[in-house]
Formats: C-alpha cells, sequence, structure tokens
C-alpha cells in the first residue's frame, strides 16, 4: 500500500455533492470512481470517526481506488462540511445516534443501491462509524457482503461505570446542559499538538491532517459534547440488548489497536463473540487510527481487510 509521501490527491477524481435527509439538514459526501487502471472490484462504503471528514481519508481512498473499489463516503452531521446543530460549530453534536442513523440510511438508500449478488458490497469504518455500521447492519440484513472495522467504538475508557456515566449525562442533558463541553474545548493549538495525541504515532499522517484543517478550517472540531456522549452511551448499550446483535448476519471482522486510549477493545470482543459472522483481530503495537498509523502497522490493517473480504466479497467473473 501507499505511504503518506504519495504525491497525487485521489480526491481530485472525486464527485462531491450534498443531499438533504431532514428538513435543515445538508449532508455533504463523495463518490470516487476506480482508478482508470484497475480491475473493477466493487462498492465500498467507508466510514469515518467522529471529529473526521472527508479529506483526511485521502491516501486511505488512493489506495482502495487503486484495488478497483468505488468508494461513497460522507461526512456525518455534525462534522465535516456536512450541518453542525449548535451555534459553536465546533462542537460536534447530536442528540440521538438515530439521527445519524437516518442519515445513512438515506444516503445508502438515494445513491448506492447496493446489492451483493450483482457486485461485491462491502463497509469500511472506523471507531464511531463501525459502531454505528453494526447498528445499520443489524437492521438492514442483506445488503453488504462484508463490514471491515477499525477500532469499532462499541465500549469506551471511563472515568465511572458506563451505567452510572449514562445515567449521570441524562440528567445533565434534561437540566439542559446537553451542549456544553464534557470533555476538551474548541479545536485549539493543543489538538495540533502531535506528542500530545492519542490517536498516531506517525507524525507525518498526523501532520497532513492538520494540515487539511489549515486549509479549510470549518473542518475542525473540538471536543465531546455532555447531549453526544449521552448519545453514544445509550447507543452503545443498545448494542447488547439482548437479540440486538444476534440480529446481524452480515460477516464482521473487527480489527482493535492494542495500545487504544480511545475506545475499550473488551466489549468489541464481546460482541464479535456473539455474532454469526463475527470475528477480532488485536494489533498489539497501535494506537486508535489503525488507517493512519505507520506503515507497519498499515501493512497488518489492509492484509487482513483483504484476507476477510476476499473471503466474503470475492470477484464477481
Amino acid at each position: 500500500m501507499a505511504t503518506a509521501s504519495t504525491s497525487r490527491d485521489p480526491l481530485d477524481h472525486a464527485d462531491f455533492g450534498t443531499f438533504q435527509p431532514a428538513t435543515g439538514v445538508h449532508i455533504r459526501y463523495a463518490h470516487v470512481p476506480p482508478a482508470s487502471d484497475a480491475p473493477p472490484r466493487g462498492q465500498l462504503l467507508l466510514l469515518h470517526g467522529r471529529g473526521e471528514f472527508i479529506e483526511k481519508y485521502d491516501e486511505v481512498i488512493g489506495e482502495l481506488t487503486a484495488r478497483g473499489w468505488a468508494i461513497w463516503t460522507m461526512d456525518w452531521r455534525g462534522q465535516g462540511l456536512s450541518s453542525r446543530a449548535l451555534r459553536n460549530a465546533h462542537k460536534g453534536h447530536v442528540d440521538d445516534f438515530e439521527d445519524y442513523l437516518y442519515d445513512l440510511d438515506a444516503f445508502v438508500t438515494r445513491f448506492m443501491s447496493p446489492d451483493p449478488t450483482r457486485s461485491p458490497c462491502v463497509i469500511l469504518a472506523h471507531s464511531m462509524g463501525g459502531h454505528l455500521a453494526l447498528r445499520y447492519l443489524a437492521r438492514h440484513p442483506g445488503r453488504f457482503s462484508g463490514a471491515v472495522l477499525s477500532a469499532p467504538m462499541v465500549g469506551v475508557h471511563a472515568p465511572l461505570p458506563e451505567w452510572l456515566m449514562e445515567l449521570l449525562l441524562g440528567a445533565a442533558v434534561r437540566l439542559g446542559l446537553g451542549g456544553l463541553y464534557l470533555v476538551g474545548d474548541d479545536h485549539g493549538p493543543e489538538d495540533r499538538a502531535f506528542h500530545s495525541n492519542l490517536l498516531t504515532r506517525d507524525p507525518a499522517r498526523f501532520q497532513r491532517t492538520q494540515a487539511r484543517i489549515d486549509e479549510n478550517p470549518q473542518l475542525a472540531i473540538g471536543g465531546l459534547t455532555v447531549g453526544w456522549m449521552s448519545a453514544a452511551l445509550r447507543s452503545m448499550r443498545r448494542l447488547f440488548d439482548e437479540g440486538a446483535i444476534e440480529a446481524l448476519t452480515t460477516p464482521v471482522l473487527m480489527v482493535c489497536a492494542g495500545h487504544d486510549q480511545r475506545v475499550a477493545n473488551a466489549p468489541a470482543m464481546e460482541l464479535a463473540r456473539r455474532l454469526v459472522g463475527g470475528r477480532v483481530q488485536v494489533i498489539p503495537d497501535a494506537e486508535h487510527e489503525l488507517m493512519m498509523e505507520r506503515d507497519d502497522v498499515r501493512d497488518r490493517f489492509w492484509a487482513l481487510f483483504r484476507g476477510f473480504v476476499d473471503e466474503v466479497a470475492p470477484r464477481v467473473r
């Protein structure tokens, strides 16, 4: 796979647009066709983590299109260049994760029309995107051939038990405090410091993300709001409700980062055991952003991706 020094921007070949899944909400999306010299491989839905945006995945998109994948991706509401809910645009806020799932279903239905019986259709999702992919696939069996989830957010590192956090944050939301920061502040100099980041050990890829924000400061996002974290905890709990994850029959590979300081790995392993087609792999010496990590980590991640996808979504000949 390519390294961070890739010179050509694969997004030069992207078709960008917006759609309106709900009144007053505009979602920005992109479609990137396969590289012209690559044999067609299928459709891939790329779902980002919290605070991310399409441009952050330029290298990943270039690698995938070079292998024949047609990419569909979007900025979640509350981040990137999609609509933001609060006056302070740095607060990437939603009241309920159902909003994300509504937008996702509208996007897939309107633009992708996936049909695994005609062409391979897979999901590649990171962190919050992985969480939402699990909930989406449980509701829509048969739409995709498989899903690879990078560091899926199905549990978090928290100072209190998650049930207690959910209780306290829910009370704060009911008091009208949902729009306040729980962790962090507006995007600032501390977010630009590589030495204190908890996401990647690769300085070049970290700085590329910061450069994208410099080019367009509207891409920046700050810390977690009380309401967003309350919504996240409710949504994660629903994944563990009896019968919820068992409804998901699509093959899923979860790849966890051994040094992850953002999401907890044990819940992902528990869910993988409950999934009919669930598997889990851990890359021991990796931080949270596996696709933005150093080349040795990324090589292992892509090897796992290719092996799984070739099995569950073979090329149509």
